[in-house]
């Protein structure tokens, strides 16, 4: 059972699922966005990544890998 579909006494729950996901979604772009301007700064000063970038949003504490 997906726990964002459904709430505590089994029942749809869409609203929730609805909030979770707009949420998420300008977490994303705001990830998204940042990785975008990161890189063209690098590549601006003749430089690239080898490895992964972590990332801490200061907005929720979370931590992309």
């Amino acid at each position: 059972m997906d726990s964002l579909k459904y709430n505590n006494e089994g029942y749809r729950d869409e609203t929730a699922r609805q909030a979770i996901h707009k949420v998420e979604t300008e977490e994303t772009r705001r990830l998204k966005a940042a990785l975008k301007a990161a890189r063209a700064a690098l590549h601006e000063y003749g430089f690239d990544t080898a490895d992964r970038i972590t990332l801490i949003d200061l907005r929720s504490r979370k931590i992309f890998r």
